[in-house]
């Protein structure tokens, strides 16, 4: 038994919690060794704390962490001005995600299919495949010299002319340079770019700016809203609102680089916010609008649709997606699978991930040991006491990271808003969480 007064180990669990996710930034790109092992310290750390017991409930002054709240909340607010005014100037957004997404709202505005072929959407995926396309014999009709600029020019103004000049759409049908050419639309779901569709002809880049400020903030209030639906004292909600605003993963990629995964956070998370409510058809929708905004994390939230298996849920659910999904499946179904449903599958492995490291034939094996990991978790997430469901959700998240060709940072709030939740589902009541000698990871 570890005797440590329960509000101090709290602290300095979501502490960590927050210290730790903040590491993944200084081992970033090319990093994948050091990131797996970030990783598998911090599932570690959380199969630790949940075996420990508390001896008494968390006292803590409820006036200075909602001051400590404000102040957190006003520091992210103000990046946000900032980074609006500089979206404002540029006329363009800092990283991929955020100018990805403007260009589809713009697709969507023409009538143009954002998913389907022709659709040029990725700069990444553009230069990645650049050589592939040209083998295929779908490479830009120009001298080699001209891509780079020509690219740039179209990212400008996406004049169709200079696309089809780019990519030229007329090859043979079920053929390599068709497949290739089918790779390049938008890798997202179709929710941020019919929530940003409606102004971006008033407000350019600066709407996703806006838009994922506001995601940001629905997030957090999701989170504090199911913590109190959860029954946690407000003093706990306070602290563990203060951590999320503290865990610097979730703002900074969301504000700073309009990252889309604070979409299917904020969805997923209301919904389960919902549940606890038991508004039932407000779950099954926020679960759809949580998969429509990205597969992964989304399609992890819609796992625990199984939990319960309430008919009203999975019915609401069921016909959310289908309005979602439904017409970009009809529209270019292939275009839409490729780019969205099984993007994964088509990726090529990098060296942000520990298996970029190792031989094929030793990731391969490792992807099964993890899958089968996955698996595990899945089921006891779905099978666990409600008050374990955020650990091994957490643990899931993180070995489907694990197994994964890419570890980006925006995807360390993916499993970090679940440790903290599972920190605060340790602190919330007053009695030992198991009896002695129990071990919550086992099977009952």
């Amino acid at each position: 038994m570890i005797s440590i007064a329960p509000t101090v180990r709290v602290v300095a669990c979501l502490t960590l919690i927050d210290l730790w996710s903040w590491l993944f930034r200084f081992y970033d790109l090319g990093r994948g060794l050091e990131r797996g092992i970030l990783l598998a310290v911090l599932a570690l750390f959380l199969a630790t704390i949940a075996r420990w017991r508390y001896s008494g409930p968390v006292r803590l002054a409820l006036r200075p962490l909602q001051i400590a709240v404000i102040v957190a909340g006003l520091a992210w607010v103000v990046l946000a001005v900032f980074v609006t005014h500089a979206v404002v100037v540029s006329g363009d957004l800092a990283l991929d995600q955020g100018q990805d997404t403007y260009r589809a709202a713009i697709y969507l505005r023409r009538g143009e299919n954002p998913y389907g072929k022709g659709a040029v959407l990725d700069r990444m995926t553009f230069a990645d495949h650049l050589a592939a396309r040209e083998a295929a014999g779908a490479g830009p009709k120009m001298p080699q010299d001209q891509v780079d600029a020509t690219f740039e020019q179209y990212w400008r103004d996406l004049d169709t002319q200079t696309r089809t000049r780019l990519v030229p759409t007329d090859v043979p049908p079920a053929s390599e340079a068709e497949r290739q050419i089918r790779l390049l639309g938008y890798k997202y779901g179709p929710v941020p770019v019919l929530l940003a569709a409606p102004f971006v002809g008033v407000m350019g880049p600066a709407t996703i700016e806006i838009e994922s400020a506001l995601g940001c903030l629905g997030l957090f209030v999701s989170l504090a809203g199911l913590w109190r639906a959860r029954g946690f004292a407000p003093e706990l909600c306070a602290l563990g609102l203060l951590a999320a605003l503290c865990e610097m993963q979730i703002p900074w990629n969301s504000i700073r680089f309009t990252a889309t995964d604070v979409w299917p956070l904020m969805f997923g998370f209301g919904a389960l916010w919902a549940r606890a409510l038991g508004r039932e058809r407000l779950a099954g929708l926020g679960m759809a609008l949580a998969i429509c905004s990205k597969i992964i994390p989304g399609g992890l939230f819609v796992l625990l649709l199984l939990r319960d298996r309430k008919p009203r849920e999975l019915i609401w659910f069921g016909a959310a997606a289908a309005v979602l999904w439904g017409p970009f499946l009809l529209w270019d179904a292939r275009g839409f699978g490729v780019n969205n449903l099984l993007w994964s599958l088509y990726v090529a492995q990098t060296r942000s991930a520990w298996l970029g490291f190792v031989a094929p034939a030793y990731a391969l094996l490792a992807r099964v040991l993890l899958g089968a990991g996955a698996l595990w978790l899945a089921w006891r997430a779905l099978t666990c006491p409600e008050r374990r469901v955020p650990l091994f959700m957490a643990l899931l998240t993180m070995t489907v990271i694990a197994a994964g060709k890419i570890f980006h940072n925006n995807y360390v709030p993916w499993f970090s808003c679940w440790a903290l939740w599972f920190v605060l589902e340790q602190a919330g009541a007053d009695r030992p969480l198991l009896p002695p000698n129990v071990d919550p990871l086992a099977v009952p």
